[in-house]
């Protein structure tokens, strides 16, 4: 496949064309330059449109322009240069999208963590990547000078999420005039958000980047190991937004940008705003954030790696097919061979949206394919069907297993409400499978009872488990059951 901008949607050969009959038409050059000329491009050509709507109220294109340029400038009256890493943690408010915009305007990388990652997690990731500066939200930093010691960041640009507040703006007031002699000597280093806002200026281009600049590090979920910052450069930020609005458009779903489910911060969060900023559309921000269906997020990528159309959506574990430009395939365990058709190995995707590679671990291979970590298949038509992650495999004194297939026939017992199966070692060196189930408030049911149910749903295929009733299981953002967390225990 040419990647190359200006060549048309690689579909003609491949099985998945005929999926998006729609798209018949060249989808053009990509986006280039900093990835933040989305926004520029959209407050130039729709000032007086919304870009957002958050509790009721809606943001302008050329009001969310101005916040941002007010974060870029003030980012770089503190020292911040082109390339240096910002952390941004906030909740989904209105300044988690400025604060992301004013990063890449200043030419910095941003790197965002949504409101579930956790303080620890925030504070580890913002050493990893070496953070210059971190935005945060009084909620999610109740304590910023010991955030910014632990962080070992130079400045903390503390957010009051109800900063509209008469409380808020008098703390602003009292600060203001302090803060400003303060960063004159080079001191305070932890400062009120709006009193840095206020000080800065709302006007500007931002900085030019090279498509093959980084733009942002978006973390990866870590459900079975420590999490890993995907490097994503300008180019693939803006190629993203380009193909999901592409894809968007060619399997007649606009509606899919009209509501951000995800968190602000989240991949799948910034892939929809990035989307829908660069058609310049209008998103309603959710208050209760839920998992966007029908597509195959990935933090390597900046738009879904796989999306099934509307009307494709409800096939058990279906993923979908590759966006435009992108592309998939399923590869051996331990090779590159392709595999045959409703064959199980892993999956492997590659395209302009996809990361180089991982802050401070290995680089993505030259020619661009990403191993995801998951097993699946691909059918005739070219749809693409998860199996099971590739590290949640159980190779057991009985056998091979993947426990997605256990836990499925679980959670279809009426008196499951979650169910997670992981390995335990035994002594000798053996492993057995534990699975941990939490029952539904007001049903039973004996580890005997949902073992000859599991046998009945999988046959052959089942594998002696042992069962353990607990309480709760630590998720992802998702649901996920985080079995990197449930390892040790037991």
């Amino acid at each position: 496949m040419d990647n190359d901008n200006g060549h048309r949607f690689p579909g003609n050969g491949q099985p998945w064309w005929s999926k998006y009959p729609l798209l018949r038409e060249d989808m053009g050059e990509l986006p280039a330059g900093n990835a933040a000329n989305g926004l520029l491009r959209a407050a130039e050509r729709h000032p007086n449109s919304p870009a957002y709507r958050h509790g009721g109220r809606a943001c302008s294109y050329a009001k969310l322009l101005r916040r941002s340029l007010r974060y870029a400038n003030g980012l770089k009256s503190i020292g911040i240069k082109p390339g240096d890493r910002v952390a941004i943690y906030l909740p989904s408010v209105p300044d988690a999208i400025a604060a992301y915009y004013g990063v890449l305007l200043a030419g910095a990388v941003a790197v965002p963590f949504h409101e579930n990652c956790g303080l620890e997690e925030a504070i580890r990731r913002t050493v990893e990547t070496e953070a210059a500066a971190a935005i945060v939200g009084r909620s999610l930093v109740p304590d910023p000078e010991s955030f910014r010691e632990a962080a070992a960041v130079i400045k903390v640009i503390v957010i009051e999420e109800r900063r509209g507040s008469w409380a808020q703006k008098e703390a602003a007031r009292s600060v203001w005039s302090k803060w400003r002699t303060a960063m004159a000597k080079g001191e305070g280093a932890c400062v009120n958000g709006l009193a840095f806002l206020r000080s800065s200026s709302p006007e500007g281009a931002g900085e030019g980047r090279d498509d093959g600049e980084p733009a942002v590090i978006q973390y990866t979920n870590g459900t079975t190991g420590q999490a890993k910052g995907a490097i994503l450069t300008h180019g693939a930020v803006a190629a993203g937004a380009a193909q999901l609005a592409y894809w968007i458009k060619g399997v007649n779903a606009e509606q899919e940008l009209d509501v951000l489910n995800a968190p602000v911060l989240h991949p799948a969060g910034l892939a929809v705003l990035n989307a829908s900023v660069y058609r310049g559309g209008c998103l309603t921000i959710s208050p209760s954030p839920m998992r966007p269906s029908g597509k195959y997020w990935l933090a390597e990528a900046a738009s879904p790696a796989l999306a099934l159309p509307p009307r494709s959506r409800g096939s058990d574990g279906a993923l979908g097919y590759p966006l435009p430009r992108a592309e998939a395939r399923i590869v051996g365990e331990d090779s590159w061979d392709d595999l045959p058709p409703d064959t199980v190995g892993e999956l492997a995707v590659r395209g302009p949206q996809t990361a180089i590679g991982y802050w401070a671990h290995d680089p993505i291979p030259a020619e661009g394919w990403i191993r995801t970590g998951d097993l699946a298949r691909r059918d005739e038509e070219g749809c693409f069907y998860r199996a099971d992650r590739k590290r949640n495999r159980l190779a057991t004194a009985q056998g091979t297993m993947l426990p997605i297939e256990a836990e499925s026939a679980l959670c279809g017992h009426p008196a499951v409400l979650r169910a997670c199966v992981i390995g335990v070692e035994e002594e000798g060196g053996s492993v057995s499978a534990r699975a941990l189930v939490v029952l539904r408030g007001d049903r039973t049911a004996s580890a005997a009872q949902l073992d000859r149910w599991v046998r009945n749903r999988l046959g052959r295929k089942g594998v002696t488990m042992r069962y353990e009733f607990v309480k709760e299981l630590p998720s992802t953002l998702w649901g996920e059951a985080l079995k990197r967390e449930l390892q040790p225990r037991f």
